[in-house]
C-alpha cells in the first residue's frame, strides 16, 4: 500500500475473538498490534469504462454511499465489500478495495480475496486464508494457519506454526521458520531452508530442494527433481522420473529414498550405527567400516557400526551413490548459522497510515502557496506490465511445453483420423485401393505390437534380469512377430490371387527395398512398432513400480508407526516408574522410625515389584493376571504403612486372566488413588478394583471412598499419560471415564479383539 488510504475506522477489540475480512478485487494484508483495538485501513480505487488506462483513488465522501460493510455479530467482526464491488448508481466503473488490517496478534480470522494477495505478519493465533488469483505471504507469525491459493506462490518466513498451506499453479518458499506444516503445489518448485519440526510436501511437475533441515521431512515430486543439503533427523523423499541428491549429516530413525527412473545420490553419515538396504541397477560404496551383511553389484544389505537407523535407497532403473558428508555435523551450527533476510519480509513490516486529516492541513500562517493535491492515479502500461510479469512468473514452462504437444498432436491425429475414414469408405475415390493398403498395413502393425507385448510380459520378461536387456528381446520379438504376420498375409494373398490392386500398394508400402532404393514408408512401418512396444513397456513398468511403491511405503509407514508407539509407550512408562519409586520410597521413608521390621518387609516388597516390573521391559503388553500381582504387590506395600485405614478388593471375571493389555494400565490409577484418595481420610478407606466384559469390550473399573474428583485432574491424577497411551494403542475403540458423583470412580473399555496387536 504506497498510497494514502480512503478511510481509515477504529473498531474496540474487546469482546472479539473472530475477525472475518472479505474482498473481491484487492489485497488484504493482516499486522499484529500491541493496542487494544482494531484498526481498518481502507484503499479504495476505480478504473471508468470511458478510460481504463486510469486508476483513481476513491475518496472518504465516496465510500458514504455503502461499498463498505463492517459489522459486529456477537464475537465476531465481520469487514466486507458490498454488492461485489459495484456500486448501485455507478455501473460503469470497475472497483478494487484492499484492506489493512490492524488488529491484536491473538484474535482468529479468516481472509477472502478471489483477485488479491494475501499478507500476515507479526500474527498470533488461528488464521483461514483463501485467495483465488494471488499470492500468500506469512511472515514473523505463531499460531494455526489454513492457506489455499488456486494460482499464486506461497511465501513463509521467520514463523512458528501450525497448519496446511497449499497452491493450485505457484511455487513455495519456506525459511528461517519451524512448527508442523503440509504443503502442497500442484504445478510448481518447492523451495526449503532452515527449517525444524515436522515438514511434509507434495508437488506434480515440479523440483524440490531443501537445505538445513531438521525433524521429520517427508516429500515428494511427480516428474521432478528433489535434492536435499543439510538435513538431520527422519527423511522420506520419492520421485517419478527424477533424480535424487540428498546430504544427511544426522539420521535419527530412518531416511528413504526412492526414484523411479532417476538416480539416487546419497553423503550418509557412515560414522553412526545405520542399518543399509540399498537397490538399483549399480551401488557405488565406499568401504565400509564395521559392515556386516551382503554387498555385490547393484544390491546392499546389512548392518553398519551395529546397526541403528534404517536407510533404505531403491531406484527402479537408475543407480545409487553413497558417500560420506564433505563435513561432520556440528550441533552449534544451526546457532552460527547466519539467517538469510528477503527483502519480501522486511516490505511487511509496515508503519501504520497517516489520519485522514493529516492528509490536507494547511497552515494559515505561511505565506508560501501550498501545492494543489493531486488525486492518485496509475497508468494501466505499468500495472498491465506487472500483472503480466507475474502471471508469466506463475506459468510452469515445462507443463506448457507438454500441453502444446499434447494438443498439437492430439488435434492433428483426430483430424487425421477422420478424413482416412471418410476416404476409406468412400468406394469412389481414386485412392481407395491405396487408402485399404494403409489401413491393412496399420491393422498389421498395430496388431503385431499388441500381439508381441502381451506374450512378452506374460512369458519372457520375468525370466529377464537386466533391464537393457528387456528392451532388446522385446524389439526382436516384436520384429519377429511382425515378419509372422507378413508372411502370413503373403500366404492369404497366394491362395486368393484375386489381382487386386490395395495388394500391390500393401507390398509396396510395407516393403524396404523398392526399387532398388530405401522405400520411407517401408522402414517406418518397421521402425514405429519397436519405438511403440518400448513406449508401452516403459510406461508398463512404471504403473508396476507405482503399484510396488504404494505396498511397500504402507509397510513401510506400518513399521514406523509401530517404532513411534513402541518409543512413546517407553517413555510414557518412564513417567510413570520414577513416580511409583518416589512415592514407595517415601512411605518408606515414614516407616524407617516407627517402625523398622514394617519398612525391612516393604523395602523386600518392592525389590519383588521392581524385579517383577523391570524383567520384562521389552515388552510392551502383559496379561491381566500379571498387572493384578503388580496391583496387589503395590497395595500390599501400602497397607502396610496405611495399616487398618487401607483395605482393598479385587474382583476378576473368570475367563479374563490371560487377555493381554498395556503394562501399568491399572497401576497408576491404583496409586493415585491412594494419594489422593484414601490419604484424604482418617478411616475405613477402601480400594475396588472390577474387571468384567461387555461384548466385545473389558471393563476396568477402579473405585475408592476418598473426597471427589477435582475439576482439573491433569495434574493430580495422572491421567494424561494413560489417556495418551490408550490412544497410541487403541486409537478411538477405547475410553476413558470419570464418575464423579455418589459412587467415585474411573472407567476404561478397550476392545478385546485387538488386544493382540500391543505385544509388539
Amino acid at each position: 500500500m504506497n498510497i494514502l488510504p480512503s478511510e481509515i475506522k477504529t473498531i474496540a477489540a474487546e469482546g472479539i475473538t473472530h475477525v472475518n475480512v472479505e474482498t473481491v478485487n484487492g489485497n488484504i494484508e493482516l499486522l499484529g498490534s500491541d493496542e487494544a483495538e482494531i484498526r481498518v485501513e481502507i484503499y479504495a480505487s476505480k478504473r471508468l469504462v470511458m478510460n481504463l488506462f486510469r486508476k483513481e483513488s476513491i475518496s472518504s465522501e465516496d465510500l458514504s454511499y455503502g461499498l463498505i460493510n463492517i459489522s459486529q455479530q456477537n464475537e465476531t467482526l465481520r469487514i466486507a465489500v458490498r454488492n461485489n464491488g459495484f456500486w448501485r448508481w455507478d455501473w460503469l466503473s470497475f472497483f478494487q478495495v484492499s484492506f489493512r488490517v490492524f488488529l491484536p496478534k491473538n484474535i482468529n480470522t479468516l481472509l477472502k480475496t478471489t483477485v488479491g494477495d494475501i499478507y500476515l505478519n507479526n500474527i498470533v493465533g488461528k488464521q483461514t486464508l483463501r485467495t483465488s488469483v494471488g499470492d500468500i505471504k506469512i511472515a514473523n507469525s505463531n499460531g494455526e494457519i489454513q492457506g489455499k491459493s488456486s494460482a499464486g506462490n506461497i511465501k513463509i518466513g521467520n514463523c512458528d506454526i501450525k497448519g496446511d498451506i497449499s497452491t493450485s499453479g505457484g511455487n513455495v518458499h519456506i525459511f528461517n521458520s519451524k512448527g508442523e506444516l503440509n504443503s502442497n503445489t500442484s504445478g510448481g518448485n518447492i523451495k526449503l531452508e532452515n527449517f525444524s519440526g515436522k515438514l511434509y510436501t507434495k508437488t506434480n511437475g515440479g523440483n524440490i530442494r531443501a537445505s538445513n533441515i531438521s525433524g521429520e521431512f517427508k516429500t515428494f515430486t511427480f516428474g521432478g527433481n528433489i535434492r536435499l543439503e543439510q538435513m538431520r533427523g527422519n527423511i522420506s523423499a520419492s520421485t517419478k522420473g527424477g533424480n535424487i541428491n540428498v546430504q544427511a549429516l544426522a539420521i535419527e530413525e530412518y531416511l528413504w529414498l526412492e526414484s523411479s527412473g532417476g538416480n539416487i545420490k546419497t553423503q550418509l553419515p557412515l560414522n553412526q550405527g545405520l542399518q543399509l538396504e540399498a537397490d538399483g541397477v549399480q551401488v557405488n560404496a565406499p568401504h565400509l567400516n564395521n559392515f556386516q551383511g551382503i554387498k555385490r553389484n547393484g544390491f546392499i544389505s546389512g548392518s553398519i557400526n551395529g546397526g541403528g537407523a534404517s536407510v533404505k535407497l531403491k531406484s527402479f532403473g537408475g543407480n545409487v551413490r553413497i558417500s560420506v558428508p564433505k563435513f561432520e555435523y556440528n550441533p552449534g551450527f544451526d546457532k552460527d548459522l547466519k539467517k538469510k533476510q528477503y527483502s519480501w519480509v522486511e516490505q511487511l513490516n509496515i508503519e501504520k497510515a497517516p489520519d485522514i486529516s493529516s492528509r490536507a492541513s494547511v497552515n494559515p500562517t505561511t505565506t508560501s502557496t501550498p501545492e494543489p493535491q493531486k488525486p492518485y492515479y496509475k497508468e494501466r502500461s505499468n500495472s498491465f506490465r506487472i500483472g503480466f510479469k507475474n502471471a508469466l512468473n506463475r506459468l510452469n514452462p515445462r507443463f506448457l511445453f507438454y500441453t502444446f504437444l499434447f494438443a498439437l498432436f492430439l488435434i492433428y491425429g483426430l483430424n487425421s483420423i477422420l478424413y482416412f475414414s471418410l476416404e476409406l469408405f468412400n468406394p469412389t475415390s481414386l485412392e481407395a485401393e491405396q487408402n485399404k493398403a494403409v489401413f491393412l498395413a496399420n491393422l498389421t502393425t498395430g496388431f503385431s505390437c499388441f500381439a508381441s507385448l502381451v506374450i512378452f510380459i506374460l512369458f519372457i520378461e520375468r525370466f529377464l534380469v537386466r533391464n537393457w536387456s528387456k528392451y532388446i528381446i522385446l524389439i526382436v520379438f516384436t520384429y519377429f512377430t511382425l515378419m509372422f504376420l507378413r508372411l502370413f498375409q503373403k500366404t492369404l494373398y497366394l491362395l486368393e490371387n484375386d489381382g487386386g490392386k490395395y495388394w500391390t500398394h500393401y507390398w509396396k508400402i510395407m516393403s524396404i527395398n523398392n526399387d532398388n532404393n530405401v522405400s520411407a514408408h517401408g522402414l517406418l512401418y518397421l521402425l514405429i512398432p519397436m519405438i511403440a512396444v518400448c513406449v508401452i513397456f516403459y510406461n508398463w513398468q512404471r504403473s508396476k513400480d507405482l503399484d510396488r511403491k504404494i505396498s511397500e511405503q504402507e509397510y513401510q509407514l506400518l513399521n514406523l508407526e509401530k517404532l513411534k508407539t513402541k518409543a512413546q509407550l517407553n517413555a510414557l512408562e518412564a513417567r510413570i516408574n520414577p513416580h511409583f519409586l518416589y512415592n514407595s520410597l517415601n512411605s518408606i521413608t515414614g516407616l524407617i522410625h516407627d517402625n523398622p521390621d514394617k519398612a525391612e518387609e516393604m523395602t523386600i516388597q518392592l525389590s519383588k515389584l521392581f524385579r517383577a516390573t523391570t524383567g520384562r521391559s521389552d515388552q510392551s503388553a502383559h496379561s491381566i493376571a500379571e498387572e493384578l500381582d503388580i496391583v496387589k504387590s503395590y497395595l500390599s506395600i501400602e497397607q502396610m504403612r496405611f495399616g487398618d485405614r487401607l483395605k482393598y478388593l479385587i474382583n476378576l471375571e473368570p475367563g479374563l486372566e490371560n487377555i493381554k493389555i498395556p503394562r501399568f494400565l491399572l497401576q497408576p490409577i491404583v496409586e493415585n488413588a491412594i494419594k489422593h484418595g484414601i490419604s484424604k481420610i482418617t478411616e475405613h478407606g477402601t480400594i475396588e478394583v472390577r474387571i468384567s466384559r461387555e461384548q466385545d469390550l473389558v471393563v476396568f473399573e477402579i473405585h475408592d471412598n476418598g473426597p471427589a474428583f477435582k475439576e482439573d485432574l491433569s495434574g493430580g491424577y495422572g491421567l494424561r499419560s494413560i489417556s495418551d497411551k490408550l490412544q497410541l494403542i487403541y486409537g478411538n475403540m477405547a475410553s476413558l471415564q470419570i464418575e464423579n458423583n455418589d459412587h467415585k470412580a474411573i472407567i476404561i473399555k478397550v476392545p478385546v479383539e485387538t488386544l493382540d496387536k500391543i505385544a509388539m
